[in-house]
């Protein structure tokens, strides 16, 4: 069946009206007129007439259904657009407020991991910093002023090779001595050996003239002639051996003033260095011992620092706390926006109830006290507010 348009409809009932009034003025006209008209055309008019008015009175009724009909399939269908496009919404909602839900859980693992690696890094920087200043106090007590101090041992240590330095040189004066009374010795043999070769010079010019006068003894003295040249050939023998033994100790001798020459220069030399690095010593132990005293200020110094940093580091650690706090407020806050999408979801309006039982949900869920305090001053439950100071507040 074809429905026809609003504005034709309108046009037909307007044109049967019309027919229908022009039908009444003739019939009026007629009798008006005296015309002759039958019972039967008359009836046949009425009939005609009363026809024309129910037809006319069933398009009208069928006009306002089919109009009733497209405006209630219009409603219907902008309703179903509607629901569409609320259910849409519902759903864009839901994945704005899962992608705020996933994004606040992201910030606050970042939160926890990054104050996590801080807390760990102020953790072995105070350990550190410990392990400094109990090496800042060792030193302090290494270059203290008692008997153990580095400073002092040092001093001692210097002492004991000054000392040694000098037994040695003295070791070496009694050289310089020895070499000297051996030197002596041998110039003293050197002149008996001498006087060895003088007798025995002299021993073989009496050989000779006992020689001598043996021959002139004739037979008689030929036995004192063997006996003189035999006297004579060992005081040779005696003269040459003296001559050998004073070579040799000339030559031991001129070795013996040689060393005991570069040993006296040695050890002049030697006493100079000697006093010179005493010199240089005692002003090395003097730097050394101001030194100490300085480095034992310094440590003194880098003790009270670092003892300040430790504090300063142990307070930061104790101020990193507060990152547990804000997990657990993020963490209250992803529950809540979680149950609010499901709430959503499922009723598909946020109801009064629904939303009451929510903020009720969410208040029993809170751990802190700045946390209710400021649901109730949202929310403006004077109730619960005089409940806030009842429950257990960490931190």
């Amino acid at each position: 069946m074809q429905i026809l348009p609003i504005n034709e409809l309108k046009a037909i009932y307007k044109y049967y009206i019309s027919a229908a009034v022009l039908l009444s003025l003739v019939l009026s006209l007629t009798l008006l007129l005296s015309v002759r008209v039958d019972i039967l055309s008359l009836s046949s008019v009425l009939i005609t007439s009363a026809l024309l008015a129910v037809t006319l009175r069933q398009r009208h009724l069928t006009a306002k259904v089919i109009l009733d009909c497209e405006t209630f399939a219009s409603y219907s269908s902008e309703m179903q657009e509607h629901c569409e496009v609320e259910q849409h919404n519902t759903e864009s909602v839901a994945a704005i407020l899962e992608t705020v839900i996933n994004q606040v859980y992201s910030i606050k693992t970042l939160g926890n991991d990054s104050v996590s690696g801080l807390t760990l890094q102020f953790s072995e920087l105070r350990q550190a910093l410990n392990n400094t200043i109990e090496s800042a106090r060792g030193s302090v007590e290494n270059f203290g002023d008692d008997e153990h101090c580095f400073a002092k041992h040092s001093q001692e240590e210097l002492n004991e090779v000054l000392h040694s330095l000098r037994v040695a040189l003295g070791s070496k004066l009694e050289v310089v001595n020895s070499n000297q009374a051996v030197s002596h010795a041998a110039k003293e043999l050197t002149e008996q050996t001498k006087s060895i070769q003088k007798i025995s010079k002299e021993i073989t010019l009496l050989s000779l003239n006992a020689s001598i006068e043996a021959a002139r003894a004739g037979e008689a003295g030929r036995g004192f002639a063997v006996v003189a040249e035999r006297v004579r050939e060992l005081s040779d023998i005696t003269s040459e051996a003296a001559e050998l033994i004073i070579e040799k100790m000339n030559g031991l001798t001129n070795a013996v003033a040689d060393n005991t020459e570069k040993l006296t220069e040695s050890q002049a030399q030697d006493v100079t260095l000697m006093d010179d690095a005493e010199l240089h010593i005692r002003k090395v132990l003097n730097e050394m011992a101001t030194v100490a005293n300085e480095l034992t200020q310094s440590v003194h110094g880098l003790d009270d620092t670092a003892s300040k940093i430790k504090a300063n580091v142990d307070d930061a650690i104790t101020d990193f706390q507060f990152q547990d706090r804000v997990s657990q407020k993020l963490e209250h806050i992803c529950k809540g926006l979680t149950s609010l999408v499901s709430l959503y979801r499922t009723e598909g309006e946020l109801g009064e109830e629904g939303l009451a039982a929510l903020q009720q949900e969410m208040f029993n869920s809170y751990t802190m006290k700045e946390e209710r305090e400021c649901h109730v001053s949202t929310t403006e439950n004077t109730s619960q507010h005089d409940h806030v100071e009842d429950e257990v507040t960490f931190f």
